[in-house]
């Protein structure tokens, strides 16, 4: 992950966090993992990270009852990281919501 990543963006699995670079193209202010095996690794992948060095933390999650109780989960340990899936709308994850704007 860059150093100079001001923002890290939590998705659900890997086709979201490559879709999610591809979108932001050259922009290097960001970084992106996922947990692709539930909660638990989602949890333990925050947990193994530094999350002071990031201004914000946002959740781009599925936007479905799993991702509803994976958001939940992750908020209840860290309540300082933001839910970013209201910008999905009707998009079920953020691959669909980038494929809808044409990428």
């Amino acid at each position: 992950m860059p150093k100079e990543a001001e923002i890290l963006y939590v998705v659900e699995g890997i086709k979201d966090a490559y879709n999610l670079c591809q979108f932001f193209g050259e922009n290097k202010n960001y970084a992106v993992i996922c947990g692709s095996n539930g909660v638990s690794a989602t949890l333990q992948a925050l947990e193994d990270m530094d999350l002071k060095k990031y201004k914000r933390v946002a959740l781009l999650l599925d936007n479905d009852n799993a991702g509803d109780e994976m958001t939940k989960k992750v908020l209840e340990k860290y309540p300082n990281i933001v839910d970013c899936r209201s910008m999905l709308g009707e998009y079920k994850d953020i691959t669909d919501y980038i494929m809808s704007k044409g990428g």
